[in-house]
């Protein structure tokens, strides 16, 4: 049988999350936290294009380093966050009350 030896070649890829809000009422917040760091929003409308519109938006304008690396982007239903095209991998939760 012939050994097989892992050389290590394939490419990185960056790691993409999702955060999908459910079950929103106006005042109620949303919270996306990336390696300890959090980001809070507060629903200013009872639709979940409105909670994902405003992770989105809060995320990209954050300046903390966790989240200045990653890409968030409202997809109306769902937030996708994406790391940096090195592969490096993050720790993302997400809460909301």
């Amino acid at each position: 049988m012939a050994t097989k030896v892992w050389i290590g070649g394939a490419g990185k890829v960056p790691q993409v999350n999702t955060v999908t809000p459910a079950s929103v009422d106006i005042g109620d917040t949303f919270t996306i936290t990336v390696n300890g760091k959090a980001v809070t929003v507060t629903a200013t409308a009872a639709t979940v294009a409105n909670v994902t519109a405003l992770l989105a938006a809060a995320c990209e304008a954050s300046t903390e380093p966790e989240f200045v690396e990653l890409t968030f982007t409202d997809a109306t239903t769902l937030v996708r966050v994406t790391g940096p095209a090195d592969g490096a991998p993050f720790t993302q939760t997400s809460s909301s009350s």
